[in-house]
C-alpha cells in the first residue's frame, strides 16, 4: 500500500506506522481477517519534480510511504464467487479546495480482488498496480499531462475513469482502529461546482483519461485538487478486480517556458537533436542539452522522472527513450520537454583496471593501473583515446591505458573507441596510506650506563600500532608495548606496523653498557661483645685496591671494623672499576652482648626430695635467650631458666645460656648434694622384751662418722657417740635403765647438714 505523505504538513512519526487493513468478503462484507502493515522506512521516497526550485518554492513535498505484510490465504477459504476487497480508513486530508471540510475529512484506501478458487480451481491474479507517479504541478492555461497508469502482470485489460473519493469512517481527527466493511463506503464532499470528472476546473472538453491512464488538461483554476483514479482488471469482459488511487495536484501561475531543448551527443561537434544513439554493452554514452545557468534541468527515462539527474548531461548505460525537461530556476515557469532520443544497447567489450581496488602504503607508492580486458585476452590499446579522472577531475597528460598512481582516490579510465561509437569507463580505488611516526625517546638521555643500570626506551604511541624492537639488525621484541629496557650494549631501533600494515624503521640508538668487575664479600659471622674488637675486613673482600675500593658503614674506619656499641652494622665494599662502574656488596654485621648467667651456691637435698635451680640471666641483644641444662637427669624440662631438680644422686648440672640471635653463649653451674635421710622415732620401749628395745636411727648409716648425744630434762648428757651404728642408745647409761620420761637428743650427721634435734620419750 502506497501512502503519498505531504511532508509540507506534517513529518511522520512511529504512530504512522502499523497499520490495521480489513479484508472483506464482498458479498455480505464479512470481515475474513485484519493484518498489520509496517514500513521499514517512514522517511519515504521523495518524488522528483522535473522543477525542484517551483516545487520547493510552492511547498510541494512529497513522499511514497510503502507499508507491506507478505501473508498466506487459503483459496478453499477465499472462494466466493463476488470477491472480495481490502480497505484501510484514517483521518484526514490536506487544505484542498476542491473538498467540504477537509481538515476533518477521512480517506479510505480500497482494493478489490476475485476470488482465489473458481469452480474448484485455482484462480491465480494479480492485482493491477498503480506506477509511481512524477513530481509535478499544473500551470493554469497550459496544457497538462499526467501519467495516472498502472501495469498488470497477468497481461488483463485495464480500464481507467475518474471516480468521487472514498471519505471512509474516520472523521474530527479520530482513525478508525478495526476496519469496517460496508457497501456503501461514505464518499468525500465536493465543495459546489467540483464532481469526480470536474476535480480540477479546466477548459473544454475538461479532464479527460485515456486506456493507457494518461490524464489531460488545461487548468483554469489555482489551488490545490484532489482526484480519484480507478483502473478495473478485466480478464474476458468482466471485472475481476479494482483498484483506486487518490492524488492531489497543485495548479499555480507559471510564465512562459524556455524554448524546447534539444537533446546532442555529448562532445559532440554537432549540436542537433540527435533521435537515435548507440552505446555498447558494458559502455555508456552521455547525452546532454545547452547550458544554461537560468534553467532547471530534469531527465527521465521512458516518462519517468530519474532520480538525482538535474544536470545539463545524463550518462546512459541502459537502454530506453529519453527526454529532457527544462525550465526556469527562478520563480515558477512552465517546463518544455524535449523531443524523444532513443538510446540502444549494441554489442561492446567489458574492460576493468587491474587492480580494481588496490590498498598500499606511501613508500609502495607508484601503483601501476592498466586497462585490460576482463578475461585477461589482449586487445590493442592504439584503439582507444584515454582520459583518466581522480575523483571526478582531470589528470592531464594520460592519454594511455595505463596509470602511475600516487595518490589515494577513486580512479576512472575513460576510453573512447577511435572510429567507433564504444566509451568505457573502467574503475579502481586506490587507497594510499601514510606511513606510521617511528620514533624514539631515550627517556634519562644517557647513552653510555654500566651493567645493572637500564635505559628505558619508549617507541610513539598510536591507535593500534605493533612494534618490533631490534638490536644490532637482529629482532629481540615483538609486541604492542611500545617499551623497551636496555640491558646490553647495541645499536637499537624499532620497526613500527600500523593496522593497514604500514611500516616504518625509527633511527637508530647507539647504547653502550659498561660491565661491573666482580667482586667477593664473605659472610661476617656475629661477634660476641665488643671488647677490644678489631676486625680486619680485608680478609673477607676481593679483589681489593686501595684506589678504587672503599669499605662504607658504621664502626668502619678504613678497613677495619670497630663496634662501639651493639646490634645490626650495614657494610658495604664498594668497588669502581676504570668505566666508573660501581659494584656494591653488602654484609650485615652483628655484635651480641655476652649472656650472663648466675646459678649461685651449692644445694642439698635429701633423697627423694625436689629443689627448684633458680638461675639469674640476662643479655643478649634483644633479651632473647636459650636456655640448655646438663646433664638432664632429674630436671622435669632442661630448656627453661628455673627447672625442678630431683636428682637420686649427688649431680653437678651446667646451665648454658646462648643467644638465639647471634648464639653467643655463657654457663655456670651448681652441686647438689643428695643425702640420705635420718628418720628419728620419737621414743623405744627398753623393757627387755627384744621388741624395739633400742632408739633405731634409719639411714644413721650413712653417716659413719655421725656424732649422736642425749641430754635429760636438766640438760646433763647421758649419751654420747661417734658411731651410733655400733653402739646405739638402748635406755640404760652403765647398765642402769633409765627412767621413763622425755629427753632432748642432738644428732650431726656431718657438717653439711644442719644437726637434727629432737625429743624422744623411754617408755616402759
Amino acid at each position: 500500500m502506497h501512502l503519498y505523505f505531504d511532508n509540507a504538513v506534517r513529518s511522520a512519526t512511529a504512530q504512522d506506522n502499523g497499520i490495521k487493513v480489513g479484508i472483506f468478503r464482498k458479498r455480505d462484507n464479512f470481515l475474513m481477517r485484519t493484518l498489520t502493515l509496517f514500513t521499514a522506512d517512514l522517511a519515504g521516497r521523495p518524488f522528483v519534480y522535473s522543477n525542484a526550485a517551483c516545487a520547493t518554492n510552492q511547498g510541494l513535498n512529497i513522499t511514497d510511504i510503502t507499508f507491506s505484510e507478505n501473508i498466506n490465504l487459503n483459496p478453499d477459504e477465499y472462494n466466493d464467487a463476488q470477491g472480495y476487497y481490502l480497505t484501510y480508513d484514517r483521518c484526514c486530508r490536506n487544505a484542498a479546495n476542491n473538498i467540504s471540510n477537509p481538515a476533518n475529512t477521512g480517506m479510505l484506501f480500497y482494493l478489490e480482488f476475485p476470488a482465489l478458487k473458481i469452480n474448484g480451481v485455482d484462480f491465480v491474479n494479480s492485482s493491477p498496480e498503480f506506477t509511481t507517479p512524477n513530481g509535478e504541478y499544473i500551470c493554469k492555461g497550459k496544457p497538462f499531462r499526467f501519467d495516472n497508469s498502472a501495469t498488470d502482470a497477468d497481461g488483463d485489460q485495464l480500464r481507467y475513469s475518474f471516480v468521487t473519493p472514498y471519505r471512509g469512517f474516520s472523521v474530527g481527527g479520530n482513525n478508525i482502529n478495526n476496519p469496517i466493511g460496508s457497501s456503501s463506503i461514505p464518499l468525500i464532499n465536493w465543495n459546489s461546482g467540483y464532481s469526480a470528472t470536474n476535480a480540477i476546473p479546466a477548459e473544454s472538453p475538461g479532464m479527460k483519461i485515456d486506456n493507457q491512464g494518461i490524464m489531460t488538461l488545461t487548468a483554469t483554476e489555482l489551488g490545490l485538487f484532489v482526484y480519484s483514479v480507478m483502473v478495473e482488471e478485466i480478464r474476458n469482459g468482466v471485472v475481476i478486480g479494482v483498484s483506486r488511487r487518490d492524488f492531489q495536484l497543485k495548479v499555480i501561475d507559471c510564465f512562459d517556458a524556455p524554448a524546447k531543448p534539444d537533446i546532442f551527443k555529448d562532445l559532440s561537434p554537432i549540436k542537433t537533436h540527435t533521435v537515435t544513439i548507440d552505446f555498447c554493452d558494458y559502455g555508456f554514452v552521455e547525452i546532454a542539452t545547452e547550458i544554461n545557468t537560468r534553467y532547471n534541468y530534469q531527465w527521465q527515462k521512458n516518462n519517468v522522472n530519474l532520480v538525482n539527474e538535474n544536470r545539463y548531461k545524463i550518462r546512459i548505460n541502459e537502454p530506453g527513450k529519453y527526454t529532457v525537461i527544462i525550465g526556469y530556476n527562478t520563480g515558477c515557469s512552465e517546463s518544455t520537454t524535449s523531443d524523444e532520443t532513443i538510446v540502444s544497447q549494441v554489442a561492446g567489450e567489458q574492460f576493468v583496471i587491474n587492480p580494481d581496488e588496490k590498498k598500499a602504503c606511501l613508500d609502495e607508492i607508484p601503483i601501476k593501473l592498466s586497462i585490460q580486458k576482463q578475461n585477461g585476452s589482449a586487445f590493442s590499446p592504439s584503439d582507444y583515446s584515454y582520459q583518466w579522472t581522480r575523483n571526478g577531475f582531470d589528470i592531464p597528460n594520460n592519454n594511455s591505458h595505463i596509470l602511475e598512481a600516487t595518490l589515494s582516490g577513486d580512479y576512472l579510465g575513460r576510453m573512447k573507441q577511435i572510429g567507433g561509437v564504444c566509451e568505457y569507463e573502467p574503475s579502481s580505488k586506490v587507497t594510499i596510506y601514510a606511513l606510521p611516526d617511528a620514533l624514539i625517546t631515550n627517556t634519562i638521555s644517557k647513552k653510555v650506563i654500566c651493567d645493572t643500570d637500564t635505559i628505558p626506551l619508549v617507541a610513539n604511541l598510536g591507535y593500534n600500532l605493533k612494534y618490533d624492537w631490534f638490536k644490532d639488525d637482529v629482532s629481540i621484541k615483538k609486541s604492542a608495548d611500545n617499551t623497551l629496557t636496555v640491558l646490553k650494549s647495541g645499536i637499537y631501533k624499532v620497526l613500527v606496523t600500523d593496522d593497514n600494515g604500514c611500516k616504518k624503521m625509527s633511527d637508530t640508538l647507539k647504547l653502550t653498557v659498561n660491565p661491573l668487575t666482580p667482586i667477593k664479600f664473605d659472610t661476617i659471622y656475629p661477634f660476641c661483645g665488643t671488647t677490644n674488637l678489631k676486625v680486619n675486613l680485608l680478609n673477607y673482600v676481593s679483589p681489593y685496591d686501595a684506589t678504587k675500593a672503599k669499605f662504607i658503614g658504621r664502626g668502619v674506619n678504613g678497613t677495619t671494623f670497630e663496634p662501639l656499641i651493639y646490634g645490626y652494622a650495614p657494610i658495604t665494599y664498594q668497588y669502581t672499576n676504570g668505566f666508573g662502574c660501581v659494584s656494591k656488596l653488602n654484609r650485615i654485621t652483628f655484635v651480641d652482648l655476652i649472656p650472663k648467667v648466675l646459678l649461685g651456691n651449692d644445694q642439698i637435698i635429701f633423697k627423694g626430695d625436689t629443689i627448684t635451680l633458680k638461675s639469674i640471666t640476662s643479655g643478649g641483644f634483644d633479651n632473647n635467650l636459650i636456655y640448655e641444662w646438663s646433664p638432664t637427669n632429674g630436671l622435669n624440662n632442661p630448656s627453661i631458666a628455673s627447672p625442678i631438680a630431683s636428682p637420686s644422686i649427688t649431680t653437678e648440672y651446667v646451665l648454658k645460656v646462648k643467644s638465639s640471635t647471634s648464639s653467643c653463649t655463657n654457663s655456670d653451674n651448681i652441686l647438689v648434694k643428695v643425702k640420705a635421710k635420718i628418720i628419728v622415732p620419737t621414743g623405744f620401749t627398753p623393757n627387755q622384751d627384744n621388741v624395739n628395745d633400742v632408739w633405731e636411727l634409719e639411714g644413721i648409716e650413712e653417716y659413719p662418722n655421725a656424732e649422736v648425744k642425749i641430754y635429760n630434762r636438766w640438760g646433763n648428757e647421758i649419751f654420747s657417740t661417734l658411731s651410733y651404728r655400733s653402739n646405739p642408745f638402748n635406755g640404760r647409761i652403765d647398765n642402769v635403765s633409765l627412767p621413763a620420761a622425755t629427753y632432748y637428743y642432738v644428732i650431726k650427721a656431718d657438717a653439711d647438714i644442719r644437726p637434727i634435734t629432737g625429743y624422744l620419750t623411754i617408755v616402759r
